[in-house]
């Protein structure tokens, strides 16, 4: 049995920001789908108090489950790619209190003030933002100061929201949630979709294929076409608007989808995942502009297709790669992991499937249950690394 680096693992799970993040995230996504399922089914009640169980469940996937895994990555991310010192000990202490009590405010809305509860469940990027804002500035890669636009988004999204339910303004609430998923759209078309170029360049090689090239063209209409995507929702355009910028934003993403070799990459699941969830907001992007076409455009199936697909398979293909990368371990998906893998993306069908086809409760279920299980079974998986130190140096961690 491999040698751990010396220390108590409680003083290990303060170390990098991705260990209490994850955990965190990774036991509250299952209790978020028992109060769902308690709830949708008619066993709970006043879960969701003031506003639908929709929005309920957008709040705390989006601020909540996916905020804690954002958190994480992104910290962890800026502290190895910005060369700024990563966030560690009671710096890391804090924003996790600040998330957890985000949660309880939440949960108890009705019994504080409301403003109270705006205020201690948005302030955990505002918190973020202060901390990583001096390394950042003084850092020699200024690009990495705009991650600040995705702390902000997200923390602006959570404010919106809460004000929005102050002021009985439900639709002001749901543009919260949008703003908060757009937020985290961003971070992935832009943060995700680098890094799948990096991690399947190391791979590349190793087929006799050549690396890939990004197009400096293709990169820069990538991040217009997903502005205008964005804006043209956000100040509610007219139909042709909205429908140009959709059929435009899944044009260019496709050709930048298309230049990264995914099938090149099929047998290596770690990898192949991380293609696949940007297949899913192509997907996204293709279902709003079905919808923009019909004229629909309160249809929020897309967005669906982007939390349940895209974010859901890049959300556990990073919560593992980064904790087998950062504590020495081989990058390497095993196979009930790679299973998990499977799951989401079935969940993540099975879901447009009850949309598309009539909308059946029995599948929502099932779908959910799919969707849930691999982040239950990452805790009982991966659940040790995060809290015990790591393997020392040498330990067999590679680049893949």
């Amino acid at each position: 049995m491999p040698q751990t680096q010396s220390g108590p693992a409680s003083a290990a799970l303060w170390k990098s920001p991705f260990r209490p993040f994850y955990l965190l995230g990774s036991l509250y996504c299952p209790l978020l789908m028992l109060l769902w399922l308690g709830s949708y089914s008619g066993i709970l009640t006043g879960i969701e108090p003031g506003y639908s169980l929709a929005l309920w469940h957008g709040h705390e996937m989006i601020f909540g489950f996916f905020g804690a895994i954002v958190a994480g990555f992104t910290l962890t991310f800026i502290g190895s790619w910005a060369q700024t010192e990563e966030l560690s000990g009671w710096p890391l202490m804090l924003l996790a209190l600040l998330w957890l009590t985000g949660r309880l405010a939440f949960y108890f809305s009705t019994a504080l003030p409301p403003l109270l509860v705006l205020v201690l469940d948005a302030s955990l990027y505002l918190a973020i933002s202060i901390m990583v804002l001096p390394g950042l500035w003084a850092s020699p890669r200024k690009i990495y100061l705009g991650m600040l636009i995705i702390f902000g988004g997200i923390c602006l999204g959570n404010v919106l929201f809460h004000w929005g339910a102050m002021h009985g303004d439900m639709e002001f609430a749901a543009l919260g949630l949008r703003v908060g998923a757009y937020a985290i759209m961003i971070k992935l078309a832009v943060v995700g979709a680098f890094l799948i170029r990096v991690f399947t360049n190391n791979i590349l090689p190793q087929q006799g294929v050549a690396e890939i090239r990004p197009n400096p063209v293709v990169e820069l209409l990538s991040i217009l076409s997903l502005a205008l995507f964005i804006l043209s929702d956000l100040f509610s355009l007219d139909t042709p608007w909205r429908l140009s910028a959709s059929l435009f934003a899944l044009l260019v993403h496709s050709v930048r989808f298309a230049g990264w070799q995914s099938w090149q990459v099929r047998k290596y699941p770690i990898i192949l995942i991380m293609h696949l969830a940007y297949g899913w907001l192509l997907i996204a992007f293709g279902l709003r502009a079905l919808h923009d076409f019909n004229g629909d455009s309160s249809n929020q199936l897309w967005l669906h297709a982007f939390t349940v697909g895209s974010l859901g398979l890049m959300g556990i293909s990073f919560m593992t790669r980064v904790v087998l990368r950062h504590t020495g371990r081989q990058l390497t998906a095993g196979k009930v992991i790679s299973l998990c893998y499977a799951m989401i993306f079935i969940a993540a069908l099975l879901r447009l499937y009850a949309y598309l086809f009539g909308f059946n409760a029995a599948l929502m279920i099932i779908s959910a249950l799919l969707w849930t299980t691999p982040f239950a079974v990452y805790l009982v998986l991966y659940g040790r690394m995060l809290w015990q130190p790591s393997l020392p140096k040498g330990g067999g961690a590679n680049r893949d």
